[in-house]
């Protein structure tokens, strides 16, 4: 019930409960201050106290230094003595029990003594009919009220405090309130919106009955009175402040047996702001209740994932952004942040977000193998140098990593450059759970964070999580790991491994692959030229093994067994090093025969002049293996940049001066060109000698375009034309064909499969979706025209184009048919029926309707019902008919984005708008030549529809398999686009 302040007073008096007033006299506020003496000199302040909910605490606190100063402050009050308002009604006597009534009908009682001859401690009561200045009912929205003016003598800041221990001294125990048992508060004493004062006289030396039902049917006055206390919040669970003091109780909540009396409420939830206290009048059987809607505290956070532009939640909502964009506002406090990405682990971040601070998260994406993937190692660095490579080790650390714990550590060091480096991950699991957990390493070095190239794990037979992290060339051996995972979630370091480039006269050329993979069958496939032909091969393998005394694995290539030899370089830390079989051909790397447990970790592959390859079964040489040019250095670390983008990419390989065989199917020479930096976020502003260039005679290529295919749920597999893609939704597909491509998704989570014919536009990028929520069953439409001459329409505004007379199938309830034109654009909504049905469509006509696209960026291209306008936001179009239309909006470098929108008539213009905010997306470009020029170019296993030289624009950062053919010969080699940059490569046909 709220509280209103009253101006008027009326004091009564009764011999008893049933009869009428024996006096009965209303004053107003003006009358008292110039008839009757005034209390207060409105500036000094009083206070009352609210329980003390510490249980450590004495509830009375004798101290009265808990919940009174300064929060309990009742103002700079002036009022009317309550004994001077008596005497209006001819006094009360020794006996008497005077009862303060609210205009809300809330009392409270007292007995002769403390209205006439009060205790200092408790002081004069006083009917405040002014605070700060403010007379009730202007300003002063809870008086009159009743105030205690006690003195100075308990506090220890000496100001005017009735106490909890005053009214425990001043006051009979019948008297006492108590905010709940055993909790007193004298501010429930304090009656609100004061309208009467009622004496009632004592009879033969007993008290006297006073009313204590609203009904005033009379009642004892020590029956004790309750209510109900409901307070609400959004959001919820906001702790409740009652009276000044935090209670256990949290929103929304109804608080039962309150005792009657006024309460102070607020709440209090961290990362919000504090509102006003309320007050409320808590009466006998009565439910009070207030409501308060909280205001966050938000501040910014920016988040950032490797790879680029993982999906963002915040405590488990999708926030609808990816990492690497602008910030979010978030609110203070603690939060979860999940990032995710296809073909990813799932990252879950604890973080606190403080109000004024940089607010930054940071976090590695771990691939993840499905269920019927076979784990491989992935392509690592690759390259040739000059001298040797030389493989060093370190022991690691055997105790367990918790979260919030830092350990110190050394990498491994030798004489050369560094190549790149690893930590050998181990036993991670929840110690809590039981279960296996992957290890979160936080690495740092010099005070600067480490990111890691690559993190890959695995699941042992034991039940824990081996990881291998792969580590960029940083400056100084020492650093720092920390686990940035929960208390109960550990991890070890078995062991860190460095491949460094050691100076030396000869030459060798090494490739690398890394991972986590157990050491049971395939573990990687290494391509014909990955290395050039000629000098001694050798190949190295390391690998972690389950305990002392089990079986180490055996090696084959090509299921040809070698003859290994085995070295332990750490404890469990095994090198095992065979020589290969000469050849140009592909190598497949198989192990077996291993006890449960191994893991392979790193897999080198080397080529040498046989005076340059070391003994590698003495462990104390840690393995020198071989080199090349000096440009091979910064080949490699132009390599480390591009797999930082894209942790399982495929590296380039560098340029060999040894040809390779010649002819179809044969993987030819490919020179890859200094990457060319692009100042733009998209690629509009690639240099035109690189964008579809052809030479001469040579005909002038088609643009792409391509398709963002997404699901509800998301995570199903993508197959493109028939082919599987081995991506889930949401993913995007540049480079592809102008034309019709068929998009089939399937969902594992609901064993659901669907497919849809898609239209790529060229030099834009189209969203397909599919519903997997959707559960209606087929039904079928017969369209026909209603001219006798075909009409093309579109079904839902999305092309492919079919043509009259033609069956559709509907499977929503809000499906259209459109017809474009360009008179106009002109859709039929079909009903959606169990029972086949006929529409029949006319060529359109320009529709009397216009809509306004804009889009933030802007200028992207606008698409209504599948028909490319020529506009660009922001822009009106007209000519619509009134009903459902379908909006895209591309733009390069953005996520493409769709919204069917139903446009009605009007008579102001435009009749609709729609708005689009587009998000970007990590993406670079292919510049693709050959020699001879005019060769054919695939993308994603089939043509693109482009001939060298082209460039391919807004791919999405990652490895791409690119296809080059001609008449008589075939090329195919996995290229790797970076952010925001023109990757060049040059392929070369027919060389020797």
């Amino acid at each position: 019930m709220p509280v209103i302040a009253t101006d008027t007073l009326t004091v009564a008096r009764y011999a008893s409960v049933e009869s009428e007033p024996e006096f009965e006299e209303t004053y107003t506020i003006a009358w008292m201050e110039e008839n009757l003496p005034v209390m207060g000199d409105g500036t000094t302040h009083y206070y009352l106290q609210g329980p003390v909910f510490d249980e450590s605490e004495d509830s009375w606190n004798p101290d009265e230094d808990i919940n009174c100063y300064p929060n309990k402050d009742m103002g700079a009050v002036r009022g009317t003595d309550v004994a001077d308002l008596c005497e209006m009604a001819g006094g009360a006597h020794q006996g008497d029990v005077i009862l303060i009534r609210a205009d809300d009908g809330f009392r409270k009682s007292f007995p002769y003594e403390n209205i006439y001859t009060p205790p200092a401690r408790q002081g004069r009561m006083v009917i405040a009919w002014e605070k700060d200045g403010q007379k009730a009912g202007a300003g002063y929205y809870d008086g009159m009220r009743l105030q205690f003016f006690a003195d100075t003598s308990v506090n220890p800041w000496g100001e005017h405090i009735f106490g909890n221990s005053d009214m425990r001294f001043a006051l009979p125990e019948e008297y006492w309130h108590f905010f709940q048992p055993g909790l007193p508060s004298s501010t429930g004493l304090s009656v609100q919106s004061v309208s009467r004062i009622e004496i009632y006289e004592s009879t033969g030396g007993q008290p006297p009955v006073v009313p204590s039902g609203d009904n005033d049917g009379g009642a004892d006055l020590w029956t004790p009175a309750t209510g109900t206390l409901t307070v609400l919040s959004v959001p919820a669970d906001a702790a409740v402040v009652i009276d000044g003091a935090t209670s256990d109780y949290l929103t929304n909540v109804s608080i039962p047996d309150m005792p009657e009396g006024s309460y102070g409420v607020t709440v209090e939830r961290e990362g919000y702001e504090t509102p006003d206290e309320e007050w409320l009048m808590v009466s006998d059987g009565s439910n009070a209740t207030v409501s308060f809607s909280l205001t966050g505290i938000t501040a910014p956070c920016t988040i950032v994932s490797h790879p680029a532009n993982a999906r963002i939640a915040v405590d488990g909502v999708d926030t609808g952004t990816t990492a690497d964009t602008d910030s979010l506002s978030l609110i203070v406090g603690n939060h979860t942040i999940t990032l995710t990405m296809d073909g990813y682990v799932p990252l879950e971040i604890p973080v606190r977000i403080t109000d004024g601070g940089t607010n930054r998260v940071e976090g590695v994406l771990v691939p993840v193998c499905g269920e019927d993937d076979i784990p491989l190692l992935s392509t690592g660095p690759h390259g040739s140098l000059k001298g040797s490579l030389s493989v060093k080790t370190t022991g690691g650390y055997p105790g367990f990593i918790a979260g919030g714990e830092s350990v110190p550590m050394h990498m491994p060091e030798g004489e050369g450059n560094e190549i790149t480096s690893y930590l050998l991950f181990s036993h991670g699991y929840d110690t809590a759970s039981g279960l296996p957990a992957e290890p979160q390493p936080s690495l740092s070095s010099g005070g600067e964070r480490l990111i890691p190239r690559l993190l890959a794990n695995t699941i042992t037979p034991a039940g824990t999580v081996d990881q291998t992290c792969a580590l960029f060339p940083f400056p100084s051996p020492n650093f720092t790991i920390s686990s940035s995972g929960g208390d109960e979630d550990v991890f070890s370091l078995s062991a860190a491994i460095s491949l460094l480039a050691r100076d030396g006269p000869d030459t060798f050329a090494y490739a690398v692959y890394e991972g986590c993979v157990p050491a049971t069958g395939e573990i990687c496939t290494i391509p014909a030229d990955a290395l050039p032909n000629g000098g001694t091969r050798t190949l190295t393998v390391l690998c972690t093994e389950a305990g002392v005394g089990t079986d180490a694995p055996g090696i084959s290539v090509n299921g040809m067994t070698l003859d290994a030899v085995y070295a332990t370089l750490e404890q469990g830390l095994v090198q095992i090093t065979a020589p290969l079989p000469p050849g140009g051909g592909a190598y497949t790397v198989m192990v077996e025969n291993a006890s449960s447990g191994w893991i392979v970790r790193v897999v080198i592959l080397t080529a040498a002049e046989p005076s340059s390859v070391p003994d590698v079964a003495d462990p104390e040489k840690k393995s020198d293996i071989s080199s090349d040019t000096d440009d091979g250095i910064m080949s490699g670390i132009y390599r480390f940049f591009a797999s930082l983008f894209s942790l399982n990419a495929v590296n380039p390989a560098a340029a060999s001066d040894t040809p390779s065989p010649a002819g179809a199917g044969s993987q030819q020479n490919v020179t890859p060109v200094s990457p060319v930096s692009v100042p733009e976020t998209t690629l509009d502003s690639v240099p035109p000698s690189l964008v579809f260039a052809p030479a001469e005679g040579v005909r002038s290529p088609a643009l792409t375009g391509g398709l963002l295919v997404d699901s509800v749920p998301s995570g199903a597999w993508i197959s493109l034309d028939g082919k599987s893609t081995g991506k889930k939704t949401p993913a995007l597909f540049a480079g592809l064909k102008e034309g019709t491509h068929r998009i089939g998704v399937s969902s594992a989570l609901t064993g659901d499969t669907r497919s849809e014919k898609a239209w790529v536009y060229p030099g834009a990028l189209i969203p397909v979706f599919f519903d997997f929520s959707s559960v209606l069953p087929e039904a079928t439409v017969q369209v026909e025209s209603g001219t006798g001459e075909p009409v093309v329409f579109t079904v839902n505004g999305i092309l492919p184009e079919q043509t009259t007379p033609a069956q559709v199938t509907i499977t929503d309830t809000e499906s259209f048919v459109a017809v474009t034109s360009d008179e106009g654009w002109q859709t039929y909504p079909v009903t959606y029926q169990r029972v086949d049905g006929t529409l029949t469509l006319v060529p359109p006509v320009c529709g009397t309707c216009t809509v306004a696209v804009a889009s933030s960026p802007a200028d992207a291209e606008i698409i209504i019902d599948g028909k490319r306008t020529g506009d660009r936001t922001p822009a009106e179009i007209s000519c619509l008919s009134p009903g459902p239309h379908r909006i895209v909006c591309s733009l390069p470098g953005y996520y493409p984005d769709a919204q069917v929108i139903s446009v009605s008539d009007s008579s102001g213009k435009p009749d609709a708008e729609v708005s689009f905010t587009l998000t970007p997306y990590s993406n670079g470009a292919l510049s693709v030549t050959s020699v001879p020029a005019g060769a054919q170019i695939y993308l994603h296993d089939r043509y693109t529809g482009l001939v060298t030289p082209a460039t391919i624009s807004g791919l999405p950062i990652g490895t791409y398999e690119i296809g080059l053919s001609t008449d008589d010969e075939t090329v195919i080699r996995e290229m790797t686009v970076l952010p925001d940059t023109v990757v060049a490569y040059e392929f070369r046909f027919g060389e020797e």
